[in-house]
């Protein structure tokens, strides 16, 4: 997973995690036995500021605003490497 994250990061943004995601799903699911897996949840900061998210078989994760005030996030999808092509 982690050089998987390494040789993925030149190309990641906002508008790309989404096949980032699903590269990283085929690299686990090509690089592991049946029956690991891999939980994650990871998030990318636009240079506007915007962020975009994506969670794989993790618990939803929270967002804490500038204010302060504590919001909780989607959940997301399965988990990466079980299930060809999710």
């Amino acid at each position: 997973v982690q050089a998987g994250l390494r040789m993925l990061a030149p190309e990641l943004g906002p508008d790309t995690l989404g096949a980032a995601t699903a590269r990283l799903d085929r690299l686990v699911a090509d690089s592991t036995e049946p029956h690991q897996f891999v939980t994650m949840a990871w998030a990318v900061v636009g240079a506007d500021g915007g962020v975009a998210f994506c969670v794989a078989g993790h618990p939803a994760p929270r967002a804490v605003r500038a204010s302060g005030a504590v919001e909780a996030l989607a959940a997301g999808g399965p988990l990466l490497g079980v299930l060809p092509g999710a």
